[in-house]
């Protein structure tokens, strides 16, 4: 036996006669501040997922990594079965901060790109050979009787990089790949108004499916099952499902014959990699499945997180003024500028502040203005930053990161000249936090 179960997203079953490999397995509703949902929705995912002898974790990032069901899972899988999953993470060559992550909310972790036998089979965790020096990504391959399965996750097509990762798994055939078909990226949802969208929907689609593509001819695998990225956004950000550059995992046969779009309705279905053949064979787009009407009013009513509900709106603006040198200190000490830059920050409608950074011959400046006053914009490219206060503050506190603020569109930007530079330097707000 040797199948493969895609249950939703990134979240997968990998079986052997040996070994069963459960893959970032997210089931908390409402990640992201309160804005990502699943449609299918698996109301009991403990039953549905059943025993495991590894958990595999590729990424830090919210829909991979889920603390809260993972902690859920081993707690019920203690209660009915006699050994305890390993939590298997890859060891990293840059810093590993999903190691330091589990370890802090007391996993025991299994950090290692050596490969695993257990009987037959023969599994392997591996870092994504990128050249970014934060890169976050890794991928796992499973061999069994002379075939492979390659699970890619969240994996952006770049060349030279898929090239060292497949130098380092040594694996000379790929039977089955495991790749995103689209991607979670805020973009190009959070950057423009909802009446722009359609254009830069139209063109982010075109892009995943040209990289879909890319991934599929260089890899060269004899299956393909298209995964990974599935999320609808809920409460006041529901308008936007229809315009984040997505297309249905059933639309991918027409972009390659061996790509094989699994049915998710059930969560049970799977593909058979010595018959070569799936259980069902997805047809129908997500949006017609029974009850997605239903879900999304359900996820539209969900509010977001508000942060800090003890605290009134004064206090908020209040503690932002005090925390803002602390953490604009620590940013300007950990970036590098090679170029003139600025942001613009703009809080809650309500509020009369505009939090104004700007770099003018590598030398970094922050303001905190009132709306009253003239604003005199030193210096483009620039990112305008529409954020609640709340958010802002959660985020300079570091109780929130900004990746996963923009992963979740739960703020707005619009960008302002060399758009290049402009994303460049939205990255660095990664360590504007105390």
């Amino acid at each position: 036996m040797f199948i493969v179960r895609i249950i939703y997203s990134a979240c997968c079953i990998i079986e052997t006669d040996d070994i069963r490999v459960l893959c970032d397995p997210w089931f908390t509703q409402g990640i992201h501040g309160g804005t990502w949902f699943h449609f299918p929705y698996h109301r009991n995912p403990l039953s549905l997922i059943g025993p495991c002898d590894y958990i595999y974790i590729s990424h830090i990032h919210e829909d991979h990594y889920d603390p809260i069901f993972l902690q859920q899972y081993l707690d019920y899988n203690s209660n009915l079965y006699s050994k305890s999953p390993t939590l298997l993470i890859a060891d990293r060559t840059n810093q590993n901060y999903l190691l330091k992550r589990m370890q802090l909310d007391g996993f025991n972790v299994l950090s290692t790109s050596n490969a695993i036998q257990i009987g037959g089979t023969s599994l392997m965790a591996c870092e994504y050979k990128s050249s970014l020096v934060h890169e976050i990504d890794s991928c796992l391959l499973i061999e069994y009787r002379d075939q492979a399965v390659l699970n890619m996750n969240d994996i952006s097509y770049q060349k030279q990089s898929v090239t060292r990762t497949l130098d380092a798994l040594n694996c000379p055939k790929i039977t089955c790949l495991l790749a995103k078909h689209a991607g979670a990226s805020p973009y190009p949802q959070m950057y423009y108004d909802i009446d722009s969208l359609p254009r830069p929907h139209q063109e982010k689609k075109e892009y995943n499916m040209y990289y879909y593509r890319q991934m599929i001819n260089h890899v060269n695998p004899t299956y393909v099952l298209p995964f990974a990225g599935d999320y609808f956004l809920g409460s006041d950000l529901l308008p936007l499902n229809n315009f984040r550059g997505m297309y249905d995992t059933c639309e991918t046969p027409a972009l390659d014959s061996r790509s094989i779009p699994l049915d998710i309705q059930s969560g049970k279905e799977y593909f058979d990699l010595e018959s070569g053949m799936p259980s069902l064979i997805k047809s129908t787009p997500t949006d017609q499945y029974i009850g997605f009407i239903s879900r999304m009013n359900e996820i539209s009513s969900h509010p977001r997180i508000k942060h800090y509900p003890e605290l009134t709106q004064t206090q908020i603006l209040t503690k932002i003024s005090d925390t803002i040198p602390q953490a604009f200190s620590r940013w300007s000490d950990k970036s590098e500028f090679s170029f003139d830059f600025s942001y613009r920050f703009f809080f809650d409608y309500s509020s009369d502040l505009i939090f104004f950074i700007y770099i003018v011959n590598k030398t970094p400046t922050y303001k905190l203005i009132s709306t009253a006053q003239p604003i005199q914009i030193p210096t483009s490219p620039q990112v305008d930053i529409y954020i609640g206060s709340r958010l802002f503050l959660a985020a300079i506190l570091c109780d929130v990161h900004w990746n996963n603020i923009f992963g979740g569109s739960q703020c707005s930007l619009r960008r302002n000249g060399d758009q290049t530079k402009c994303m460049s330097m939205e990255s660095k707000l990664w360590f504007f936090h105390i």
